[in-house]
């Protein structure tokens, strides 16, 4: 009788132990659950005019927009100057060494420093001139896994106008000094444009801030450029 108590009182002290085994087990996976995902922030600035705009994105490690938060008055005063706009261009000038602050620089028409005129060019080709110039464009981000076919270097002037298999496939990319390279959404240079002068880690924070509407309304918007190129053009200035 004693050792059948024994037996009872240790089969109790081992069922004891696996119900507070799988209770905190629980908890501990009910914390990890209940987490959220870290959430960080990445800010685009827009200087024209003397005047700066800026549109602070919160997003998640899967590079999701969670939230953008801009003033109210700045993009009053972006409107208004935008639709006096007369073929100016907003250019990614600089990134942060984080990649995680964007400024982009209104350039007016007068002051683009565009390809110029090539003889013999037609717009739907492909198109290279020597030059001293390079780029380089990456798989993934943080330049990480090079799209080699798409590489150029000793360049003036290049345009692609379908990157075949490499198409939506970019992430971030490298230029040359004193370059700038324009992407578009689609094949032979239609839909978006963006045009940048600066090296992109990670496309996923070039969120393009804006859109501007036939009647010159101006309204954020957030369009996230990675995997989304078909075409470009490149040069030297």
């Amino acid at each position: 009788m004693e050792r059948i108590l024994r037996k009872q009182k240790l089969s109790i002290k081992v069922l004891a132990v696996i119900v507070l085994t799988t209770i905190f087990t629980a908890c501990e996976d009910s914390e990890i659950l209940d987490q959220p995902s870290d959430i960080y922030e990445v800010t685009h600035h827009y200087e024209f005019n003397s005047n700066i705009y800026s549109i602070v994105y919160e997003l998640n490690n899967e590079h999701q927009v969670l939230s953008a938060h801009s003033d109210s008055e700045g993009l009053k005063s972006f409107q208004e100057f935008y639709k006096q706009d007369e073929g100016g261009l907003l250019v990614v000038e600089q990134v942060s060494a984080n990649g995680k602050e964007v400024y982009f620089k209104y350039i007016a028409a007068s002051e683009r420093k565009d390809e110029g005129t090539i003889s013999g060019r037609m717009e739907c080709t492909d198109w290279f001139d020597p030059g001293t110039a390079s780029y380089n464009f990456y798989r993934h981000i943080n330049f990480v896994d090079e799209l080699v076919a798409l590489r150029k270097t000793n360049t003036r002037y290049f345009q692609d106008q379908w990157l075949g298999n490499d198409n939506d496939q970019i992430s971030s990319f490298r230029l040359g000094n004193r370059s700038e390279l324009h992407i578009f959404e689609h094949s032979c240079f239609f839909g978006g444009e963006y045009p940048f002068r600066s090296d992109i880690s990670n496309l996923h924070h070039v969120l393009i801030g804006y859109q501007i509407s036939a009647n010159g309304n101006v309204t954020p918007v957030v369009r996230d450029l990675n995997d989304w190129i078909s075409s470009l053009k490149g040069w030297s200035y």
